[in-house]
């Protein structure tokens, strides 16, 4: 007789997808930018009991909206309620029960399930030049708990400026010279 205990578990992930200023790059995220985190699930093999995910933004930051229950390859999983809401700086996606059959294929794109949190970075009065950011996953099931983080940091705007001006064909001392500022 040989007697083996399977893992069975949900193995999380949360990262910054993709941000919407062209001027800043990989982690580094400006005032008013809107960010895009990508939270992953694998589930290996097996049924989850209560299956939701917390994605809490930090002080300075706000949840603009949030796309759900993305499966990736074929549909493997099938999900419970699927249901999200927004509280303060917390977005709550209930997924519910979850079942990923059997296939004998471990962390395949068909055991992969994805959330979408799109946040924006509101107020430069909460952060400083170099201020580091952190946003929280909390993923809870079958009456367990796990926290993961991913952080992002606050840079200053890179700002450009054009001049231009109206030059005068003559001119006196005092005469009014126009021109025009561009940021």
């Amino acid at each position: 007789t040989v007697n083996y205990t399977m893992a069975s578990a949900i193995n999380p992930t949360i990262s910054l997808d993709q941000s919407s200023d062209s001027l800043t790059s990989g982690t580094d995220v400006g005032v008013g930018e809107l960010l895009t985190f990508v939270c992953g699930l694998v589930f290996t093999e097996g049924t989850w009991q209560g299956v939701s995910v917390t994605v809490e933004v930090p002080e300075g930051m706000e949840v603009v909206s949030a796309r759900g229950a993305v499966l990736s390859g074929s549909t493997q999983l099938l999900l419970g309620t699927n249901t999200s809401s927004l509280s303060g700086r917390e977005q709550t996606f209930q997924i519910g029960d979850v079942v990923n059959a059997a296939d004998n294929v471990v962390g395949s794109v068909d055991d992969t399930l994805q959330l979408y949190v799109d946040a924006r970075v509101t107020s430069a009065g909460s952060f400083v030049d170099g201020d580091t950011a952190t946003v929280q996953m909390r993923l809870l099931h079958d009456g367990t708990g796990q926290n993961i983080t991913t952080a992002v940091s606050i840079v200053e705007p890179l700002l450009k400026y054009a001049f231009d001006f109206v030059p005068l064909a003559s001119g006196d001392a005092g005469d009014i010279i126009s021109y025009s500022v561009t940021v």
